[in-house]
């Protein structure tokens, strides 16, 4: 796991009265570059799904929306202006408090910082077009970000906090709190037009910081969060062996960052929104590779099996699998075992079968709808499958202290975009240790 993210750690605070456990939760989320051309040049055009953002200059670079490895805003002479979107869905929809973190790029001149404004767009500055350049909803999977903006055809703001730069670090990363605007676009969704950061002094006075196209992920652009999440929550950890990284191949909403095919996968859409594709490919903490043979899937959280499929050529693409229900609402289910769901001693798992976590359900495989050796793992609260993105608990499951939307898959680009190798390179570490069993 990338160095920021294994220094940023999961923070629990509980607080107890006569009536019950409450259960508040810190989290981190950084979302990866998603890129928006392939190796070899064409667009890709599920770009952006993560979050877009870049710098507008009003003269300077065609007056367009410039989306590199920095942000900056000031100017000499003329004016930078910066705008950034993230995409919540899968998020709490209900937190307590939200920060933004932006990592300070060196200036490298002789400028000065300037104070700024940060405000919120009165209309929307992208445009969701699908693969054909078509316009539609950025509600809508099957469209993705883009936009167009230039100088002249930039929204109107509106000012909500002004920040006065005497009081913010130079060299380390600058914290904004922006819960009332977060609630906000979470409660109502067509509101997030995202933010603007709008310069008070243009005469050599620059502010910059690290994209999330920066290379290094310690730097990028992430979201602090903190909620109240349910207590009765199981404490779920990665289906697959302990003390290894695993490689992420499709992400919560279906997305994956490769670039192999324009469509979103809709095993990972609706119903299934909380479903991750995690492959054979899996490096210990030794640096030594996992065997990519009879590798064990193992159960996320204790639970009782309440779903069997020994068929691997049934219909519906699912393959062999088993769900397993974990009391209080939640379930999971594991797809494409190559045979039937059994424990590591080979006994088929059947109905009302008790398993721990850490036992194993399955071995991974490829059966039904599968492009390679994978484990699919959805997640559902309230009944079988009831894993759309609005359900708050869905929302609020951490997983190996990760929310189940910072699974995200990364690819390596260059700072405009495009991709420099058609490989994946996002892994998860896992602490879920066979039991054996």
């Amino acid at each position: 796991m990338r160095r920021l993210l294994v220094s940023l750690a999961l923070l629990f605070i509980v607080a107890i009265d006569s009536q019950a456990i409450a259960t508040t939760v810190m989290v981190y989320y950084q979302p990866t570059p998603f890129p928006s051309k392939r190796t070899n040049g064409t667009n890709l055009y599920s770009a952006n799904r993560h979050v877009l953002m870049g710098w507008l200059p009003s003269n300077f670079y065609g007056m367009t929306f410039q989306k590199d490895d920095k942000l900056q805003i000031g100017g000499w002479g003329d004016i930078y202006r910066a705008y950034m979107l993230f995409d919540l869905e899968g998020l709490p929809s209900s937190v307590t408090q939200a920060r933004l973190q932006l990592f300070a790029y060196p200036r490298g001149d002789n400028s000065t910082l300037t104070n700024f404004n940060m405000s919120l767009p009165t209309a929307k500055w992208w445009y969701a077009k699908d693969k054909n350049g078509n316009v539609g909803t950025d509600q809508d999977a099957n469209y993705s970000w883009d936009t167009s903006l230039t100088w002249s055809t930039q929204p109107g703001r509106t000012p909500i906090t002004g920040w006065n730069v005497a009081s913010l670090p130079t060299n380390h990363f600058w914290v904004f709190d922006i819960t009332s605007m977060y609630s906000n676009w979470r409660s109502n969704p067509s509101s997030n037009m995202g933010v603007v950061l709008d310069p008070w002094y243009n005469n050599n006075n620059f502010d910059l910081w690290y994209s999330t196209r920066y290379s290094n992920d310690g730097y990028r652009p992430l979201l602090q969060l903190t909620f109240n999440q349910d207590p009765n929550m199981p404490n779920f950890k990665l289906p697959l062996p302990g003390g290894v990284r695993w490689l992420l191949t499709n992400e919560i909403g279906g997305y994956e960052s490769k670039g192999g095919s324009d469509s979103i996968d809709q095993f990972h859409q609706g119903q299934s929104y909380f479903s991750l594709d995690i492959n054979s490919s899996g490096i210990k903490d030794d640096g030594t590779i996992y065997p990519s043979s009879n590798i064990p899937v193992l159960a996320a959280a204790a639970g009782n099996v309440v779903q069997i499929n020994r068929d691997p050529n049934s219909s519906g693409g699912t393959g062999c699998y088993v769900t397993i229900d974990h009391g209080s609402g939640y379930y999971t289910r594991y797809l494409h075992f190559d045979t039937a769901p059994a424990r590591a001693n080979g006994t088929l798992l059947n109905n009302g079968d008790h398993v721990n976590q850490g036992d194993q359900v399955g071995l991974m495989g490829n059966s039904g709808i599968s492009f390679g050796k994978h484990v699919h793992i959805n997640f559902w609260y309230g009944g079988f499958l009831n894993g759309y993105s609005t359900i708050p608990q869905l929302q609020n499951i951490t997983m190996e202290g990760f929310l189940l939307k910072s699974y995200q898959t990364e690819t390596p680009m260059d700072a405009n975009g495009q991709i420099t190798s058609s490989e994946w390179i996002r892994r998860y570490h896992s602490t879920n240790y066979p039991t054996g069993l």
